[in-house]
């Protein structure tokens, strides 16, 4: 599996990587590790865009 990049156009997320807590805000990039557990809650009215680092095939499944 590969990683994850999660880009916050509008609002702002608290994420929890790993053990670690952060706040990305409008503007910001987090990056997830591979395999590295994760969540992510909405502080305000959010937009962000989440970019892969492999093709997740399970979600693109979805939309064919």
């Amino acid at each position: 599996k590969g990683a994850q990049m999660l880009y916050v156009l509008q609002g702002a997320l608290r994420a929890l990587v790993g053990d670690e807590e952060v706040t990305v805000r409008e503007g910001e990039v987090l990056r997830v590790p591979p395999g590295v557990p994760h969540q992510a809650e909405a502080l305000d009215d959010t937009l962000e865009l989440d970019v892969f680092s492999a093709v997740r095939t399970d979600w693109v499944d979805d939309f064919e």
